[in-house]
């Protein structure tokens, strides 16, 4: 832009200004309250059993299977995702329970909580690009 353009525009420009951090806020306070529940829910019989409370890497955790994750494909599992795995596997170690009645060996507290907060980093990070 042109500087007589821009003194042209800056008026209704700084009418409407609002500070990039109150945006950010708003897209983070916007997200939490959206996706808070989620943290209040039991894990789902759609992946979950496979991915995370039935898979024998994180039933116990150990570092050999977390870092096998980085060589090979888990359990015969068809996706290569050895970070969110060791991730995953990091919050199966502090998550252990026991047994609920369905037998599910890990609370799904942590890793929906995980899950919100990378949702925020991703909010953040879409805006800031």
């Amino acid at each position: 832009m042109q500087n007589a353009e821009r003194k042209r525009l800056s008026p209704l420009r700084s009418a409407f200004r609002i500070p990039h951090s109150a945006f950010v806020i708003g897209l983070l306070l916007a997200t939490a309250i959206v996706f808070a529940p989620v943290v209040t829910h039991k894990f789902i019989a759609w992946d979950d059993q496979a991915e995370i409370y039935f898979n024998p890497d994180f039933n116990p955790v150990t570092w050999q299977h977390l870092c096998e994750n980085f060589t090979h494909t888990p359990n015969g599992l068809t996706v290569w995702m050895p970070l969110t795995y060791f991730v995953w596997g990091a919050i199966a170690a502090v998550s252990h329970q026991p047994p609920d009645k369905t037998g599910i060996p890990l609370d799904p507290t942590l890793f929906h909580a995980a899950c919100l907060v990378f949702h925020l980093f991703a909010v953040a990070f879409c805006f800031l690009v």
